[in-house]
Formats: C-alpha cells, structure tokens, sequence
C-alpha cells in the first residue's frame, strides 16, 4: 500500500544536473540526496502513487521535513507570504489603466500558483520571475483577444495573459509544473493549452507553423540556447509572429550576434525588466532585457523542424566567463593592530604558504585606521579590507577558490580569534564591490 507523503511547508525539492536537494528553507537545512530518491520523490509530489526508499524515508522523516499529506495544503503558506511580500514592493511601481482591482486579483493567481510548487528544476534553468514582471509582460502585448505562445513557462506568465483574456498555449518540459498550471487553469477556468514537449526533440507535427500572434520565451543566456529556443519559435509561430526574449545584460552581445546572422527585427529593448525569485521566494539580484522582435522572411536556423539538437551546455550561463566569487568576513577582531601593513604582510605571506597558491603580486593602501591590500595570483585576485575602528576584516576571493578560504579562515582566526568573534562567508554569481560593504 502506498503511503500518502509530501514535505512541509516551507520545504522544497531542488532538482540539479549533478546533485539533488530537500531544501528547508526557514531552517536552512540542506539534505543531498541520490538521484532514484530524488526522482521518486518527485512522482510522489505530482501525486503518482510511487513508493519511497525506506531508509531515506526514515531520514527525511526525522529531519522533520517529509511528513503525510493528509490534511497539508496544496499552497504551501511560507513561500506564499515571503513571495508576496517581496512581490508587494515592485507592484507599485507602475501605471496601468486597468483596475487595482484586477490587478491584485491576478498577482493573487500567480502567487497561488508559485505556493504550489515544491519542486524545482535547477537542472534545466529554471528560475521564476515576480508575479509583477509576469503581469507586466502580460500586459505589454496590448488588448486582447491574441493567441500568445509561451516558450517554456516557470513564471506562470499564462495564468496572466489569460486572466487578461487572450488565448494561451503553454509549453514546458516539466511534468510537475504543468500539472501545477493545469489545476490553477481549472480552478480560474481560463483558457489555456497546455503541451508537454522538449526542445531538443523534433518539433511535433501538431505545433508546427501556427497561427501565433505573440511569443515569449526566456532562455538561459548562451548562444547555444538562444539558438535552439528562436529556432524553435520559428518552427511553430513562423514569419511575422511579434516576439519576446529575456536577455542577460551581459550577454546582450551574444543576443545581438544571433539577430545579426537569424537575420531578425529588433522593435525594441527594455533593460532590467525582469525581476526574478528565488525557490523560497526571496528577491534575487539576477535581471534581465526584455527584447521585442519579430522574424522576416529572411530569417533562417540551422536547426530545422525534424531535427535532434545534440549539443551540451544548454543550461549553463556563459556571459561574460564569470566565475563565481567568495566574501569571507570577520567582525570583532583581536590584536587589530596586525593588521598594519608592516604586520599584515606576513600575515599574507602565512595565508599563501598554508594554501599552497603564492601571490604574484601585492599591492596596499590604507590610512590612519584602516588598509586594503590586493594580491593577484594565477587565476584571479584576493582583496584584503582592514578597518581598525570597526575591528572587521573583510577578504573577497575572485574566483571562489576553497583552498585559499580554508586558508584565510586558519590564519585570521589563529591571530584575531576572540570568544566574541563573528565569521561569515558567503559565495555567489554576482558582482560585488567590498568597498561598499566595508562601508555598510
């Protein structure tokens, strides 16, 4: 007999290319789990009777995190406050000639919808934008009725477009999502089709040149995805269909060599129109363009119709070459005054030799209370705040290499340890400048 199971709230399970997770997001607790787990935990949150290896079920039990579904809501009420709640400072920010009215009652579906979802497909790029940038992109494309194609659809764009009255037909490779969008479709009743399908595979026959006055489509920002997202709204929306693509501002000049050589029309671009979440539903620091465009008779792909796409790295953004960063802070210091350059440099050379990656060079710069120091080394830089007054040291590693953490964290901690002492690290994807965080 299968058990009835499901995570709790604010729990959610993260699907990757190499590694999966059931993530608690008010706890923070972490729990990697082996690839048949994961995916039978993934049929048993679509509600496909599936059974559970034991042993892990008694570990997800006991870390409080896999309970029975009976009596649990489908929304689940922690993602649904923190989105709204983020959501609540953008919605404001712009005019629309329709009512408030109206406008809230949407965000409100959208919101639903997003609360239901407990899996993610970090594997396949998902990542969802606010319910205001969906209802904005919703609204750009003018009155209605329009038969509009979504391109893929983790933001539930098509719950706005047709809460707003055009024909929708949704596309998405994710079983569970559409299964999501499904239930908010019938429970809203609006109009929407909805297709499970692959880009990589050949177009089906059913989806080929239709009749489409709109598309959008947000695709991760590579040229290989790119290619293989406006191949494919070609193939199914064809000549003249008025088109929509999120692009990465880093990456605008990929997008631009694609419209150069498609050839395609650019009507307009719209930087830092989107705005995107987190799975816990936290503002996160990733935007992008919106671009406007339309296909022309002169408009080609190499990819056609009936083919495979076999290439690699679909999902994996490749803007820029950036690599990720590491912040490593250390407030409520002992002895500061080690940190003076005469001192701080053999603080250095001991950070260098316990990592085992000398410095290329070093360079300083400081004042009464405070010094920073650069070191470069083979593939990046380490940049060392020292702020005396604040007794905080603050050390930002670009790329984010845990061989010299491990090695910063060793030393500063052997030299400026207290029982009052605070350390943090922290690694990310996204630019930072320490100067402005030593300044907070």
């Amino acid at each position: 007999m299968h058990k009835q199971m499901t995570l709790i709230s604010g729990a959610v399970l993260s699907l990757g290319s190499r590694e999966n997770f059931v993530v608690h997001l008010v706890s923070r607790v972490r729990i990697a789990i082996p690839s048949h787990v994961a995916d039978q935990l993934f049929l048993i949150l679509q509600e496909i009777k599936t059974d559970l290896d034991p042993e892990w079920e008694k570990k997800l039990r006991e870390a409080g995190v896999l309970v029975s579904s009976e009596g649990v809501p489908t929304e689940d009420h922690f993602l649904g406050a923190q989105l709204a709640a983020v959501n609540e400072a953008y919605s404001p920010s712009w005019p629309s000639a329709l009512s408030p009215v109206l406008l809230e009652s949407i965000q409100a579906k959208l919101i639903a919808c997003h609360a239901s979802r407990k899996a993610f497909y970090a594997g396949v790029g998902q990542a969802a934008v606010l319910p205001e940038t969906a209802l904005r992109r919703a609204l750009m494309i003018g009155d209605s009725p329009l038969r509009v194609l979504c391109l893929g659809d983790d933001d539930f764009v098509s719950i706005a477009l047709a809460s707003l009255g055009h024909e929708v037909t949704a596309i998405d490779v994710d079983p569970y999502l559409l299964n999501i969008l499904r239930t908010m479709r019938d429970r809203f009743n609006l109009s929407i089709e909805i297709i499970q399908y692959d880009f990589r595979d050949p177009v089906p026959d059913k989806l080929r040149n239709q009749p489409f006055d709109v598309l959008m489509c947000d695709p991760m920002s590579n040229r290989p995805c790119f290619d293989l997202f406006l191949a494919r709204a070609f193939s199914i929306a064809g000549v003249g269909v008025r088109g929509f693509a999120a692009v990465y501002g880093p990456s605008a000049k990929v997008f631009r060599d694609v419209i150069d050589e498609t050839p395609l029309h650019v009507n307009a671009w719209y930087r830092n129109f989107n705005h995107y979440t987190f799975m816990d539903g936290a503002l996160n620091a990733y935007q992008s363009d919106w671009v406007e465009f339309r296909f022309n008779p002169m408009s080609h792909f190499s990819l056609g119709v009936d083919d495979v796409y076999t290439g690699e790295n679909l999902y994996v953004e490749s803007y820029a070459g950036k690599r990720r960063m590491a912040f490593y802070s250390l407030n409520h210091c002992a002895e500061p005054h080690w940190t003076r350059p005469f001192f701080f440099d053999d603080v250095i050379t001991a950070i260098e030799k316990h990592a085992g990656e000398p410095f290329e060079e070093r360079r300083s710069v400081g004042g009464d209370d405070w010094n920073v120091y650069h070191c470069t080394t083979a593939e990046g830089h380490v940049t060392f705040h020292a702020d005396r007054l604040l007794n905080r040291i603050v050390v930002l590693l670009q790329p984010a290499s845990l061989t010299m953490i491990d090695a910063v964290d060793f030393v500063l901690r052997g030299i400026h340890g207290t029982e009052h002492m605070q350390q943090s690290t922290e690694i990310s994807g996204f630019v930072c400048d320490v100067r402005t965080v030593c300044e907070t």
